[in-house]
């Protein structure tokens, strides 16, 4: 009997885990890295495609920080998705340093509903030279990818970091009710062990 007393507080504690992960916002971007080549003074205009697979709507805020914040430009810096829907947001930005730089493009995902957001960035790495020279035009002019597909300047090497919201609540799950037949075992077994003792005394 103490026992099925100690199990119920513990099924209710993860029917709220459940729902509670079930209701979690994820946040979805296919351009979570990109490396481009430039020449100082050169302005990069690309996009940054945005996905909401969420079941809800999400109202989306981007904006930039790192060493060309102030010259980074989102055309479309707040806007609302549906459920199941993308965007390809484009951004500028123009390259006033030579070297290497990282810029970061932040979405910040929110509810519609709620409150409660969630939040993710886009890397931009820019290689800029002083200026264009016939040296360094071979090593400018392409660079491999990881699947050995050539891409010109200003092209970007993308990862996709998105992982399925449908997997990831599997997985949750999956994770919970082990532990919880782990900690009915253990359970049973010292309920077990004190019927022993009992019955020996």
């Amino acid at each position: 009997m103490k026992t099925q007393k100690k199990v119920v507080p513990i099924l209710f504690i993860v029917l709220l885990l459940s729902i509670n992960l079930a209701l979690a916002l994820t946040a979805t971007t296919a351009n979570a890295r990109m490396v481009l080549y430039a020449v100082k003074g050169d302005t990069i205009s690309k996009t940054i495609l945005v996905q909401n697979t969420n079941n809800i709507s999400v109202n989306l805020e981007m904006f930039a920080s790192g060493d060309l914040e102030k010259d980074t430009k989102i055309i479309e810096p707040n806007f609302t998705l549906a459920p199941g829907e993308d965007r390809a947001v484009p951004f500028t930005i123009k390259v006033k340093k030579s070297g290497t730089t990282e810029t970061k493009i932040n979405m910040k995902f929110t509810s519609t509903e709620e409150k409660n957001g969630i939040g993710i960035s886009s890397t931009v790495v820019i290689i800029a030279k002083d200026s264009a020279s016939s040296d360094d035009s071979e090593e400018n002019n392409s660079t491999t990818n990881s699947t050995g597909t050539s891409l010109g300047i200003g092209k970007a090497i993308s990862n996709i970091t998105s992982m399925n919201p449908a997997l990831l609540l599997v997985i949750s799950l999956g994770i919970l009710l082990l532990l919880l037949i782990i900690v009915l075992i253990i359970l049973l077994r010292k309920n077990k062990f004190k019927r022993a003792v009992s019955r020996v005394e």
